[in-house]
């Protein structure tokens, strides 16, 4: 079966799909492009068909384009490029694409199992599977999928790690005690707005508008702009702060910075096992507590599905068990 697609350069990309067999070209015209369908299908009907020889590149420098074309686009780019580096050091990656197979895949996944979770593992498995994809699709490489053919591992379990009351005390009371004061702001604000690192950091006194209460995010990590609602005691928290001369933004920390003052409380505290991402678990959980439905929580987080937000909440049985009286 052949099928003709137009590419943004005016040529004609012609794939042809038959008894197994894989092939595509492309052409300046849609005639030239039929002509050559027609003539390969023909080919593969009366056993002539000849595979055609293409040079293809190896898989790693398919990882590099995926990385220069598609995720140096990405806002959040950083876990893939790491992802990217780790399958470039395999060595699958010195392999032409032609002679990898789903053998070749399955092998991969079992020694990155060996280091990894099996959640990481298939988040790398399926970004091999999309740079298949696009090299196909985008490319005109003439590429089946491998990952198609292989077992894919479990999904990772979501983290249902939640705040206990001590724990929030001391971090309370060891951000009081740091020597940057917005440390414990962050903090606060992460809980009781459920907003992401990257979103509370990039926040600018042109987002806030504390009279209608509510954040304005333009251009989030999911592509949309959203309004985060502010709670009375979000409200207070923004309200002791001073605009300052930073540029119009709210604070001075950088990403690392950040993280790394976040590591020096958490070891101070003697609090193990604690993100800071799941503050905002934090956030979405006590958000249905406080008996908002699953819309509103989501147009409140940005969460796009669901099920994505159910990954984002744990509920505390006993709060459950107040509300069944």
């Amino acid at each position: 079966m052949a099928s003709f697609t137009k590419l943004k350069s005016g040529k004609w990309r012609a794939q042809v799909r038959k008894d197994g067999v894989y092939t595509s070209k492309t052409f300046s015209t849609k005639t030239a492009a039929k002509t050559w369908a027609q003539r390969i299908e023909v080919a593969i009907e009366t056993g002539d068909y000849q595979t055609e020889q293409v040079q293809l590149p190896t898989l790693g420098k398919l990882l590099d384009r995926y990385e220069t074309e598609f995720t140096a686009r990405k806002k959040s780019n950083k876990a893939e490029r790491s992802r990217l580096r780790t399958l470039h050091a395999d060595e699958l990656a010195k392999q032409p694409l032609e002679r990898i197979t789903a053998p070749d895949i399955a092998a991969l996944r079992d020694r990155l199992a060996k280091t990894r979770s099996s959640g990481t593992v298939r988040l790398m498995i399926a970004l091999i599977s999309h740079v298949y994809t696009v090299a196909r699709k985008e490319w005109a490489l003439p590429v089946a999928n491998p990952v198609m053919d292989i077992r894919k591992p479990p999904p990772g379990r979501a983290r249902d790690r939640r705040l206990s009351r001590d724990e929030t005390a001391q971090l309370f009371r060891l951000g009081r005690r740091h020597r940057n004061p917005e440390l414990l702001i962050i903090i606060r604000l992460a809980i009781e707005t459920g907003m992401r690192q990257g979103e509370l950091l990039g926040l600018t006194w042109e987002d806030v508008d504390l009279a209608a209460r509510i954040i304005h995010l333009k251009d989030t990590k999911n592509g949309s702009d959203r309004g985060v609602p502010l709670s009375r005691r979000a409200l207070r928290i923004l309200r002791r702060l001073d605009p300052g001369e930073n540029a119009g933004k709210l604070f001075t920390y950088t990403g690392d910075g950040l993280r790394a003052s976040w590591k020096k409380l958490l070891k101070k505290g003697n609090i193990e096992g604690l993100r800071f991402h799941d503050l905002r678990h934090e956030a979405c959980s006590q958000l249905f507590e406080k008996g908002l439905d699953s819309m509103e929580v989501a147009a409140i987080t940005g969460h796009k599905t669901l099920q994505m937000l159910k990954r984002y909440t744990h509920l505390h049985a006993g709060k459950l068990a107040d509300k069944l009286g």
